[in-house]
């Protein structure tokens, strides 16, 4: 299997990772400004972003920054937002 079939297949079977790109697709986020639109715990967002950023589908904007660090969609994110839909 591809690297991006896995990676659709991983955004596909999470309803809460799609949301993230969509509303990363928008533009750069806070974390916070992400948790209140989602109405999600901030460690389960948490634990989320961190996969996401793993796979390079996002990126932190402000490495080091813990209270709500600036996220944004990447290339590799949109590409794959783009073949879900």
């Amino acid at each position: 299997m591809s690297e991006k079939f896995l990676l659709i297949h991983f955004v596909k079977t999470s309803k809460r990772r799609f949301e993230i790109l969509k509303i990363l697709l928008k533009g750069s986020a806070m974390q916070k400004e992400i948790q209140n639109k989602m109405n999600i715990h901030r460690s389960n967002l948490s634990v989320l972003l961190s996969a996401m950023e793993k796979k390079g589908l996002i990126e932190n904007k402000t490495p080091g920054v813990y209270r709500s660090p600036i996220y944004a969609i990447t290339d590799l994110g949109r590409e794959i937002l783009r073949k879900i839909k």
